[in-house]
């Protein structure tokens, strides 16, 4: 049985004059995954999450929300109060320390200036890892800190839900490691995690379910595993530039009477491949269960691979292939002021 969506928007248009941001987009997410939100600077994603969050209205459509129907203000406030968010780049007061800082956050959230409150910010302080520095001030943190505070200030309400707008941007290879490593103990703990993002291989990596978008549209939204299962293939490395040639030759000439067999490649391994830079490799769009079936039509030809392996699906190829972007994105990014939500329906 399906379970009920935590999230669901349907219709959901917003327009900036003539501008469309977001066109007619339907979005799930369900309790417990941790979802990538995926597309170009400008695809929409931050003016989506913004009419999640209520700081701006949609044009037409409806968003449900844990049960809650943005029409119902009043029913919607109360779900809002059970998410935590960060919307582009967190701001803080820069003299004052993380832990001084949260009891602002706190006090603007509407919690009580109590033991409790102040039991929690020494809670979401431990949990962001920022306990022994939360007598620093901000403007000493650096870039992944002060993500990670931005976080913490989410994470106050306790909420159900957490929404994380471009978390990694800006951050060095081991910042980005860093936040991906944290937004796999939040779902560890419970918590649903929607990310935007367009750092891709970073996605693959953590999220369960995504949806991409392009000038907001959706193009494609599933189970990770499920929307890169048929994108799997074969990867045959070879000693010499000639024999790959003719294997490819070879496969080529029976491909059409093969239907498993979609596609050859003829490439190089790049650096990181399993393969030595520069060495041929073929690669073969088919399941992996074939690659007995391919390494005998090879052979029946006197052309034997060097090794054969998985080719593992990738949701940057895949993105590539679904809207002609670069995954390395450079449009213009949509017009945007920094916030962070509260829990309370508000920004700042």
């Amino acid at each position: 049985m399906q379970q009920e969506p935590i999230l669901r928007t349907e219709h959901l248009t917003k327009r900036f004059g003539k501008r469309t941001a977001v066109d007619n987009l339907a979005l799930e997410v369900f309790r417990g995954d941790v979802f990538g939100l995926l597309g170009p600077n400008g695809s929409g994603k931050t003016t989506t999450i913004r009419m999640i969050l209520g700081l701006i209205q949609p044009n037409q459509g409806s968003i449900m929300l844990m049960g809650k129907q943005s029409e119902d203000k009043r029913g919607y406030l109360d779900a809002l109060r059970r998410t935590g968010a960060i919307v582009e780049q967190p701001t803080f007061y820069p003299f004052l320390s993380g832990r001084e800082n949260l009891r602002g956050m706190a006090t603007f959230a509407g919690l009580a200036n109590d033991q409790a409150t102040h039991a929690r910010i020494e809670e979401v302080l431990e949990q962001v890892g920022l306990a022994e520095r939360a007598n620093d001030s901000y403007k000493k943190y650096s870039l992944g800190m002060k993500q990670r505070l931005g976080i913490a200030a989410a994470l106050l309400s306790q909420p159900e839900l957490i929404i994380l707008d471009e978390p990694t941007n800006g951050l060095d290879p081991a910042g980005v490691v860093e936040i991906r490593r944290f937004i796999g103990q939040l779902a560890q703990q419970g918590i649903t995690v929607i990310v935007s993002s367009h750092i891709l291989h970073e996605i693959q990596q953590v999220c369960s379910r995504v949806a991409i978008i392009k000038f907001g549209k959706l193009l494609v939204q599933g189970n990770v595993n499920e929307l890169l299962a048929e994108r799997e293939g074969i990867s045959l490395s070879f000693k010499y530039p000639e024999q790959a040639n003719k294997a490819e030759q070879a496969l080529k000439e029976v491909q059409a009477q093969i239907p498993w067999m979609k596609s050859v490649t003829h490439t190089q391994a790049e650096p990181g491949s399993w393969a030595s830079v520069g060495s041929p490799l073929l690669q073969v769009e088919a399941p992996i269960d074939y690659a007995m079936e391919v390494n005998a039509l090879l052979g029946e030809r006197g052309i034997y691979a060097a090794e054969i392996r998985r080719q593992e699906a990738s949701l940057e190829k895949f993105f590539l292939e679904l809207t002609g972007e670069d995954a390395d994105f450079n449009e213009t990014s949509e017009p945007a002021q920094p916030q962070l939500s509260t829990g309370q329906g508000r920004s700042i």
